[in-house]
């Protein structure tokens, strides 16, 4: 369990790399992160809670537990 969550975070970073133009990733590498970041931590609705500091949003995830 430590392990995949290991992995999913590693993913996880990836795509975040590629939306913050960091990396660019192809199709088919950015749908198998996607597939499994969700295989392992199941859809994690993501809530937007407001402002942040300095005019910026606020956001929290949240993953279901298992």
């Amino acid at each position: 369990m430590v392990r995949d969550k290991i992995q999913a975070s590693q993913l996880i970073n990836r795509l975040q790399d590629e939306a913050l133009g960091k990396i660019e990733l192809t199709d088919g590498q950015r749908d198998s992160a996607k597939f499994l970041v969700h295989k392992i931590l199941g859809n994690a609705p993501t809530v937007v809670e407001g402002p942040g500091e300095e005019g910026e949003h606020k956001i929290e995830v949240m993953w279901r537990s298992e």
